[in-house]
């Protein structure tokens, strides 16, 4: 389907647009949504919710969409008018019901007029549920006759089960886990999707579909385009033309991009910075004059910026006040740990391996030094060569501790050792390796300067494309490769130097501050 034949974009709501591990909508995924509607396309929603489950939606997110396919299908509403509601047969309703009473099976049953009732108390797990979700919990009432549109039946054994899909020729049915909702026959997102296409006379083909879960499968097998977000299931990902990043990295801005349904044409807006050797000269243990000249400037000019540095927070502690509190957010620990807007997001190493690697290391003598979510940050042991190292860069020694179990979201250990260093590596399995000479670092899987500096990007609706970075070392060549712009500091290793799209001066030669001028991104 070419750009130009889709002419709709319809989404799933719960872990497709909603993010449940970061309990919001990605501000990527609603520039998406603003750019699609400002570029003239239509929008919808099409959830299994149903109306009550909506209410504590923001209606301003709301009132992007065009309509809103509820009920996976059963229900479809444009503007404040219902177009269809589609009611269970009434004899295959009574008799449904007829069996789930017998049985004791708790349910929630929803009218045509959508008043929603328990036919008993469903557990403290459902009701907690529903409270999250509408702000409060249907009372109980015995079903009287009244026209449905969806049955919800919770906590089913297998044999019970069964028996409602006995029902399956008469009704849609679906199941999770030893649950279902049961609509009416041949109800389902593709019937909802269909339906859209009918009110705003487009063909379905016109539509690209967004999904992640089993029930999205029907929408995204009838829509022109069927994309998948990263978290979807193997079975929708298999149904779907494409499959996008993480909704919480702007995997639904990025695949608009690519189809060219959006543009970014918003230019660098955020700077992210490498402390020791690109932004902190550690001869002099501050910033050189002109440093602090770009840094002001860029603010003053609107941009963000943002310190993204293996260093853990004890090791920032004697920096300057003023160049930490000028930062919009910080990456430390190579992406192990990100603060922005005042709240922590940390990516933690697998205990497991973590476990196996220090008792390799404390085996063989090798010294280490980790942090924790707590911002603990120690060494294993007492060294004077690693002590001396840590005093002349950050004027600090870390503590003497071992691990004893902490979650951890960084390790840095020392050796030259090319055997030895494999082994650590092979004991970290799948998690992130970085090598810099004597010293090597961990990280959670996928997570370094570079996968940091998207997830920071994505919180304020930007991405890389956006991006420009700063680096000298080797654990910055990705970070300085990933970004739109990326400059290599004269004194950098050759591996950044190589990543770099401009190599500027050493940082004692006003590096830093020649390479914002020659962007354009301050003056002199």
């Amino acid at each position: 389907m070419k750009k130009e034949q889709i002419k709709a974009a319809v989404f799933d709501y719960d872990d497709t647009l909603y993010s449940h591990q970061k309990e919001e909508i990605p501000p990527l995924s609603l520039e998406a949504l603003k750019e699609l509607k400002k570029n003239g396309y239509i929008l919808g929603l099409c959830t299994s919710r149903f109306p009550a489950e909506m209410s504590l939606i923001s209606k301003e997110f709301l009132s992007l969409f065009d309509a809103e396919i509820q009920g996976t299908g059963a229900l479809l509403k444009k503007g404040s008018e219902y177009l269809y509601r589609r009611t269970i047969a009434q004899d295959t309703a009574a008799a449904i019901i007829a069996y789930l009473n017998e049985e004791g099976i708790p349910y929630l049953w929803i009218t045509d007029t959508l008043e929603e009732h328990f036919a008993k108390d469903p557990g403290d797990h459902v009701k907690d549920h529903t409270m999250r979700w509408q702000g409060s919990v249907p009372t109980i009432q015995a079903w009287c006759g009244e026209a449905l549109i969806n049955i919800c039946v919770y906590h089913t054994d297998e044999v019970q089960m069964q028996k409602i899909h006995t029902f399956c020729d008469r009704t849609k049915i679906s199941q999770w886990g030893n649950s279902c909702e049961i609509n009416a026959k041949g109800i389902d997102k593709a019937y909802g999707l269909q339906q859209f296409a009918d009110a705003f006379h487009i063909d379905v083909k016109e539509i690209a579909a967004f999904g992640d879960c089993a029930n999205d499968i029907s929408m995204i097998d009838c829509a022109g385009i069927g994309i998948a977000v990263g978290s979807a299931n193997e079975e929708l990902q298999k149904h779907a033309v494409k499959v996008t990043g993480e909704i919480e990295e702007g995997g639904i801005y990025d695949a608009c991009l690519k189809q060219g349904w959006i543009q970014n044409d918003k230019g660098i807006q955020i700077l992210f910075f490498d402390i020791d050797g690109t932004t902190y000269q550690n001869n002099i243990h501050d910033l050189p004059a002109s440093a602090w000249n770009a840094l002001r400037q860029l603010k003053k000019n609107g941009y963000r910026i943002v310190i993204d540095t293996s260093r853990a927070r004890e090791e920032m502690s004697q920096l300057p006040k003023e160049y930490t509190d000028m930062m919009d957010a910080m990456i430390i620990n190579a992406g192990g740990e990100i603060e922005i807007n005042g709240k922590m997001e940390y990516h933690y190493l697998p205990e497991a391996h973590v476990r196996k690697a220090i008792e390799l290391m404390e085996k063989n003598g090798i010294v280490y030094r980790w942090v924790d979510d707590q911002d603990e940050c120690c060494l294993n042991c007492d060294d004077p060569e690693i002590n001396a190292r840590f005093y002349r860069l950050y004027h600090m020694v870390p503590k003497v501790k071992k691990w004893n179990g902490q979650k951890l979201i960084h390790i840095l250990y020392y050796t030259d050792d090319q055997m030895m260093i494999k082994a650590i590596d092979d004991a970290f399995s799948s998690e992130t390796h970085t090598h810099f000479g004597y010293g090597h670092e961990q990280t959670s899987q996928g997570i370094d300067k570079a996968s940091a500096m998207k997830l920071v990007c994505a919180k304020y609706g930007l991405t890389l494309e956006n991006a420009a970075a700063f680096g000298d070392g080797a654990n910055d060549a990705r970070m300085i490769k990933a970004a739109k712009i990326g400059v290599a500091m004269g004194n950098a290793c050759d591996a950044c130097k190589e990543a770099a799209d401009y190599v500027t001066d050493n940082i004692e030669d006003d590096g830093l501050y020649n390479a914002c001028v020659q962007f354009g991104w301050i003056s002199r």
